[in-house]
């Protein structure tokens, strides 16, 4: 399980703005997190939508956080950009299973353990954890010609 280039982009770009009080230029994020500004603007949508960001068009718009950062939790982003909410479908209905009984299969069992698992950890960590750990972009690597 792998999570998509995406879902890192999202979190570094909720980040860059929750540093700040005021909203940021979508110029000004993709700069700071090393995305093209048109990839970032497509990230955004997914995350307008679910209401973890609000876009503020003109001179002085931008985007700005949609709730406060201790309210933003990784859970939330990730259900926005991984497009799932659980590891396996026999989770969410157990007639995807081919076996005559799934209600007692050992592995749904273990995989329904692993999903509460991963939902815990990641609904206990939020933005605002995230900015008090010391959490710094790191900069864009440049290519000297």
């Amino acid at each position: 399980m792998q999570i998509k280039t995406i879902t890192d982009y999202a979190i570094k770009a909720i980040l860059s703005i929750a540093a700040t009080e005021a909203g940021k230029s979508s110029k000004e994020i993709s700069d700071e997190i090393c995305v093209p500004r048109e990839y970032l603007i497509q990230i955004a949508k997914p995350l307008k939508s679910a209401g973890i960001l609000v876009a503020s068009p003109g001179k002085n718009g931008g985007y700005f956080l949609g709730r406060p950062a201790k309210e933003i939790t990784l859970w939330d982003i990730l259900s926005v950009t991984e497009g799932i909410e659980n590891i396996n479908r026999c989770i969410i209905n157990a007639q995807t299973c081919r076996r005559t009984n799934p209600e007692n299969c050992p592995l749904r069992k273990v995989y329904a353990s692993l999903q509460q698992q991963i939902q815990t950890f990641m609904q206990s960590i939020t933005i605002l954890d995230l900015l008090q750990g010391g959490y710094t972009l790191n900069q864009c690597l440049s290519v000297e010609q």
